[in-house]
């Protein structure tokens, strides 16, 4: 069995995720191309090998863990647990490890990352209105404790560090399709801190801790903890609740993901041999 770490954030959103009736957001840090990857080839590439002992920081994303639990990793969760308990049915497996605590306590983040081969930091407050409630609350969860928590990483011995940043980082583009090579223009301290996270990343890679940046759009679908302020979910909701939807706008493109496909990404991200990733940037694949 291999071993992951599964970290939680501090928080996902500063209000109650239950509501139905927010308004999509649409702000102008949210780029209104469709995002291009080369990601897809990367399925006939994948060595049929053991599967390395694995470090994992999830964003409040409960549909993972079982994936990884499946595919015979050990999984560690750090987590706050804001929203109780998230992994019912799980808790008597014996290859997760649950952690309570906090991404800026580094005696947590070294217990945590010990005896881990990767990390996936999906951790972060995750978007622009609740990271705008309280900024300093935000700067402190989304930048200021990323290079440590890599630093950590790479001196507990962690071989792989995959870092799950946003296509936000892009702007606003005039192009009609959106790639990994176009310049960053960030208009949110959001995205501009997770492209800074990106550059720290950069600086910490050397021989022996190989880096991955994946870039993903918007996650829809249905999830344990599931959010109801994204496009595709809200409108799923107004659907199911009030037999009618509102478009807000309508001349925007929007890149979505489903859960179940980012999920899916995440645990082919620890199967790919180092020299097809080391360093990257990916936006990730979405269907057309």
């Amino acid at each position: 069995m291999v071993s992951w770490l599964a970290v939680w954030p501090v928080t996902t959103t500063l209000s109650s995720p239950s509501t139905a009736t927010a308004k999509p957001e649409e702000s102008a840090a949210e780029p209104r191309c469709w995002v291009q990857t080369s990601l897809p080839a990367w399925s006939r590439l994948i060595k049929k090998t053991s599967l390395p002992p694995a470090l994992i920081w999830l964003s409040s994303e409960p549909a993972l863990v079982p994936k990884l639990l499946a595919a015979g990793h050990g999984v560690t969760v750090l987590d706050l647990y804001l929203y109780g308990d998230v992994f019912v049915g799980l808790a008597d497996d014996s290859g997760l490890r649950q952690i309570k605590g906090d991404i800026r306590d580094p005696a947590v983040v070294e217990k945590a990352v010990s005896g881990c081969d990767a990390v996936i930091h999906l951790a972060c407050i995750s978007n622009d209105p609740s990271f705008e409630l309280n900024p300093v609350l935000g700067r402190s969860i989304n930048l200021d404790a990323f290079g440590p928590l890599v630093r950590a990483a790479k001196g507990a011995g962690v071989k792989r560090f995959i870092y799950a940043s946003s296509s936000s980082v892009y702007g606003i583009k005039d192009e009609p399709e959106v790639t990994e090579d176009l310049a960053l223009e960030p208009l949110t301290d959001y995205s501009r801190f997770k492209a800074d996270c990106e550059r720290i990343l950069a600086e910490e890679r050397e021989p022996g801790f190989v880096t991955l940046t994946i870039r993903p759009s918007t996650v829809c679908g249905y999830a344990p903890r599931l959010r109801l302020d994204l496009t595709v979910n809200i409108l799923t909701a107004h659907a199911i609740e009030n037999g009618r939807i509102t478009v807000f706008g309508g001349s925007q493109q929007r890149p979505n993901l489903h859960i179940e496909d980012m999920t899916d990404l995440y645990v082919r991200c620890l199967e790919y041999p180092d020299e097809l990733i080391d360093g990257k940037i990916f936006n990730p694949p979405f269907p057309r």
